[in-house]
């Protein structure tokens, strides 16, 4: 079993000097240098830094193979320092080496990336076949390469590759540990094959076509990769982008018309043009990194179109500490924040048997759930995604696919699923416009889209510049604040400067899949622990409800959802991104009303029983609504003799067939209450 992902994120600063007369833009050649050590075992079952846990490891790996690992690391990370010298084009041997001596920390940044190498499995799966044991030894190398001034990882490769031989008893760890170093060596070789075949950078410039207030207009914008946040040339930020042009201001000087400003990309430009996508894996099964999964979530998603993966490599700190020293640990070089967050949800249920109709045959059955929430900027749910994958294995004579096997099977299974389900989603952007009177600002918004709190960039339109037909031009930022009457919503100026009005202002936003039956946030109540709450009204309470239900009211319920442990999740990505505090979704807000699902199902009864699913809505302690699904559920039939851990593990399998599906359905059902003019309670 061998996989290769490969996937490219972003572009590299290109140091243009501001002033000079029009001319091509120059792109000198990137140089790499190789971090000579091997993340990843920091957070593992071979060792965890202080104040780490098993939820935080980086790494998955067989505690028998830890010795060898340690032992290891070492030598691996050296062999990697030596195949990036030998196959990458422009390695160097010390991070800015071609630059001069007295060189600016500037300078070397701009000139240069750093390849790092990370180990996230290394993992030993067993099927026993009497005297013997059929022994694969899964591994998983990352490549990435970054920026480290930006913190963008400007392409990231991995390769797991399955290496299966036959032991004897008591044999298994001491030949796996023993075979270790080759099968490593091996996936490392092809993985900085790959990645130098493929590392193409090349040159794009853009040409400067009029300026409007210290800000100044350039010919490129998202249809050839660039994205707010960007730097182009040597300082100039990019503010906005449309299809077809960019605002950009430089932090320093300014351009002359016709001059051109020159980034390096390291990408395809239809990758760079599509929406960016951050992806952040909230809950995972025991035993995982979340890395791990992470990888094969934006493996999946690179592959299927439309969204574009910004990946993130957890080593960026210890990355600058060891080019730069202590003293370049720290960038002020921006990089642009993602234009959606997907928050991932995975449950691993546990593995049922049951004898088949066949003597001497059993049936096991092997089952993951994925559960992915789309969030826009703003910390909105837009949609939401379940995806599930099952195997049903006959198992005669005891010998049965290794469990760790199947259930790595199903997860990734149900990942791609996921991953495929999200890039299908489209965007449905609206043009509002906005009024101004005597009592102040306005949004025109019939479709239902604008909820209270959300902050919204106004533009103008200045009409054709140069070759480009339509520019409109970022004036100002207003906040959503109260409804009025209608499709009114009124509206408070929060930009850094006053907003002059315009007639012909508008705000462009990303509407969800309905219209909203109420513009109050809502996200899930909380228990009296501070934990998302369930109201549990049975005996049964399997875990891939307390997983999926919020996700599966947030995609569904004709209100803005948000999710209140998320600014929380996404905190780990902030030294990533310079400015992370201007997304509002990593932000903690206030929310007016909170949802808690219930589920009425009896783990006891014997035979058919009522399952009850669905949802109440609530403005503090009050209860405003509620609505549920009711079905008669049949269990599958269990022997008399059944385990109870098997019987419990097989009814959350017909729990999950039967109940997940209808609560979509519930929480789309669930109307929100009749409304009067209201201000949201992040303005209380």
């Amino acid at each position: 079993m061998s996989r290769n992902r490969i996937c490219y994120s972003g572009l590299l600063l290109v140091p243009a000097a501001v002033g000079l007369a029009p001319a091509a833009a120059q792109s000198p050649a990137l140089h790499i240098w190789a971090s000579p050590a091997l993340y990843g075992l920091e957070g593992s079952a071979c060792g965890r830094v202080a104040d780490r846990t098993a939820d935080d490891d980086t790494a998955m790996i067989a505690p028998s193979l830890c010795d060898a690992v340690k032992r290891l690391q070492p030598a691996i990370a050296a062999r990697f320092t030596q195949l990036v010298a030998l196959r990458m084009p422009g390695a160097e041997d010390r991070f800015g080496a071609h630059l001069p001596s007295d060189a600016t920390a500037r300078a070397r940044l701009a000139g240069s990336a750093v390849a790092s190498l990370r180990l996230s499995r290394a993992t030993i799966w067993r099927v026993h076949k009497g005297g013997s044991v059929e022994t694969h030894m899964p591994v998983t190398l990352t490549l990435d390469i970054s920026n480290i001034a930006t913190g963008e990882v400007l392409a990231t490769q991995s390769i797991s590759d399955d290496a299966a031989a036959t032991y004897a008893e008591g044999e298994v760890d001491a030949q796996a540990a023993a075979n270790l170093p080759g099968h490593i060596d091996a996936v490392l070789v092809r993985l900085v094959d790959q990645a130098a075949a493929a590392w193409k950078p090349y040159p794009i410039s853009a040409t400067v076509l009029a300026e409007d207030d210290g800000r100044w207009i350039i010919d490129k914008g998202r249809s050839a990769g660039l994205r707010v946040g960007d730097i182009i040339g040597e300082d100039g930020e990019v503010l906005h982008a449309g299809s077809d042009y960019a605002v950009v201001k430089p932090v320093l000087g300014s351009y002359r018309t016709g001059q051109q400003l020159a980034r390096t990309a390291t990408q395809p430009v239809d990758m760079l043009a599509r929406p960016s996508l951050l992806s952040v894996v909230a809950t995972i099964p025991p035993g995982y990194p979340r890395i791990y999964l992470t990888q094969i979530f934006e493996d999946a998603l690179g592959k299927a179109g439309h969204f574009a993966p910004v990946p993130v490599n957890p080593s960026m700190m210890d990355l600058r500490t060891r080019a730069m020293g202590d003293a370049g640990a720290t960038s002020d070089e921006s990089r642009s924040l993602p234009d959606y967050v997907a928050r991932i949800s995975i449950d691993a249920l546990a593995p049922s048997a049951m004898p088949s109709n066949v003597p001497g045959v059993m049936i096991e059955q092997h089952e993951a759930h994925v559960f992915v929430e789309l969030v826009d900027p703003s910390g909105r749910v837009l949609a939401s995604f379940h995806a599930a994958d099952q195997i049903v294995d006959q198992i005669a004579r005891g010998i049965r696919f290794s469990a760790d096997q199947r259930r790595d099977t199903v997860v990734r299974n149900a990942l791609t699923k996921a991953a495929h389900a999200v890039s299908a989603w489209r965007s449905s952007p609206a043009m509002l416009p906005v009024n101004h009177n005597g009592e102040g600002f306005s949004i025109t918004d019939p479709g239902g889209a604008l909820s209270l709190g959300q902050q919204v960039v106004v533009l103008r339109r200045i009409g054709k510049v140069g070759p480009v037909a339509d520019v409109r031009l970022p004036v100002g930022q207003l906040r959503v604040d109260q409804t009025l009457a209608g499709q009114t919503l009124a509206a408070s100026d929060i930009g850094m400067e006053p907003l002059r009005f315009k007639a012909g202002d508008m705000v462009l936003i990303d509407a969800a899949g309905q219209a909203l039956g109420t513009r109050r946030a809502v996200d899930q109540c909380r228990d009296a622990s501070g934990m998302p709450s369930v109201d549990w009204r049975g005996d049964a309470q399997p875990a891939v409800w307390r997983i999926g239900a919020g996700p599966l009211f947030t995609g569904s319920f004709a209100g803005p959802t948000f999710i209140a442990d998320l600014p929380m999740e996404l905190a780990p990505f902030a030294p990533s991104f310079k400015g992370w505090e201007k997304l509002a979704a990593a932000r903690p807000r206030r929310s007016d009303y909170c949802f808690t699902p219930v589920l009425s199902l009896s783990a006891t009864a014997q035979g058919q029983r009522p399952l009850v699913i669905g949802y109440t809505l609530r403005n503090g302690t009050t209860k405003l609504g509620g609505g549920a699904m009711q079905v008669q559920m049949t269990p599958t039939t269990m022997t008399p003799d059944s385990a109870a851990e098997m019987r419990a593990a097989r009814l959350e399998q017909d729990f999950a067939t039967v109940a997940l599906p209808l609560a979509s359905k519930a929480a789309a059902a669930l109307k929100p209450p009749v409304e009067a003019q209201f201000t949201t309670n992040e303005e209380k």
